[in-house]
């Protein structure tokens, strides 16, 4: 009976074989064993744990069969006073499955190790279940892990900042993380970059210098200088997130694909590195929401080119600025001036009504007086920007 019932939810015969040994029958009836089985295994199913997960947890721990529903139960209210609900116990269970053997007491210390750096109980408690393998670690070493973030210049919340997006740092070994410092160092990133980088994406910590090389050739194929590589990380961190750094190659590609040449791309990257950051569709759909808005394929490439910053524009507020200069028979100016879509609309309508009302009329001509500075400005019509918001 209980062989079939093992075999029936899924264990090997060297599986049954363990659990003979550890049940030996001078001390267990076949009844009373495959009773507990049965009990475990229906309360466990109601938890959301499958038959693969039982498995692994009564072959690892095969002492919970021994337990009882009951002080299964009791184990969780305990653990419910540190902050765990049910939920997070049967989380952790089916990837640590000693969790049930340690004591509160034992969780509690690591509890207050995590607590004397700014963490929260319920942040504790989710880093535990993304990653049970830290209640493994000895409490030593886990307090040498946070005073080697710390040695290396972060700031307590920085350092929990990091943890919270990437508790693993907690289990590398700090060599790894001294090598990964050293060899960036040796190819341009000066400490408070890395600094900087390492906070915004902590995970770089674990293969930051790996990730860099492997980007570093494709980006270096295409065209970018190593100079302009550093420069655009240390601009926008971001760029060596995970999930962008797999769609840069399609990126590039569609900027090639809707016209930039290379030397066009570099410079965009360059100049505003947050574009690596869009999607694919994104930077195509602004390309054609420029074209729909009236400019031609070649004045759209000049546009983004001149001004990639356009990419990351609200369509509304870019299309309110090329109606008004439509509607004053000034869109020729964008062409030869696309800086212009870079100011504020009321600061442009302003000027332009004090000007066409007061001085001169505003054409393709003297434009220019539209995008003086403010200073020079207020030289030629003494009045101030601020005066000009009032309406005066």
């Amino acid at each position: 009976m209980l062989e079939e019932y093992l075999l029936d939810i899924g264990y090997s015969d060297k599986d049954i074989k363990k659990i003979n040994k550890f049940f030996q029958k001078t001390f267990y009836s076949e009844a009373t064993i495959l009773y507990n089985f049965r009990n475990l295994e229906r309360f466990f199913k109601r938890n959301h744990i499958n038959n693969q997960e039982f498995i692994y947890i009564t072959l690892t721990v095969p002492n919970i069969l021994t337990l009882g529903i009951e002080n299964i139960n009791s184990k969780i209210k305990s653990l419910s006073l540190l902050g765990f609900n049910k939920i997070d116990f049967f989380s952790i269970l089916k990837k640590y499955p000693y969790f049930i053997e340690l004591n509160l007491e034992n969780i509690q210390s690591k509890i207050d190790i995590f607590s004397g750096y700014s963490f929260a109980n319920e942040d504790v408690v989710s880093i535990f279940v993304r990653l049970p393998d830290l209640l493994k670690i000895d409490n030593e070493i886990l307090k040498n892990h946070f005073l080697f973030l710390k040695k290396v210049g972060y700031n307590t919340n920085e350092i929990r900042h990091m943890i919270l997006i990437e508790p693993k740092l907690l289990l590398e070994n700090e060599y790894l993380f001294s090598d990964q410092i050293q060899q960036l160092k040796k190819i341009g990133f000066m400490d408070d970059d890395i600094l900087k980088i390492t906070f915004f994406v902590p995970g770089l910590l674990l293969h930051f210098f790996d990730t860099i090389q492997n980007k570093f050739q494709f980006l270096i194929k295409f065209g970018f200088s190593e100079i302009d590589i550093i420069q655009m990380i240390k601009k926008v961190p971001l760029i060596l997130e995970k999930q962008v750094l797999s769609s840069m190659d399609k990126k590039l590609t569609t900027f090639k694909q809707l016209g930039f040449n290379k030397n066009q791309v570099i410079f965009m990257c360059c100049k505003n590195p947050y574009i690596l950051l869009y999607s694919e569709d994104r930077i195509s759909i602004r390309f054609y929401e420029l074209i729909d808005l009236g400019f031609i394929k070649e004045d759209t490439i000049n546009l983004l080119y001149t001004c990639p910053i356009l990419f990351g524009y609200r369509f509304l507020n870019l299309k309110n600025k090329i109606s008004f200069f439509q509607e004053n028979g000034l869109f020729s100016i964008i062409k030869e001036y696309p800086n212009s879509l870079l100011y504020n609309i009321d600061f442009i309508k302003n000027r332009y009504l004090y000007i066409n009302n007061n001085v001169e009329t505003i054409s393709i001509n003297n434009y220019h007086l539209l995008f003086l500075s403010d200073s020079d400005f207020y030289k030629k019509y003494n009045i101030s920007n601020i005066e000009l918001l009032k309406g005066n």
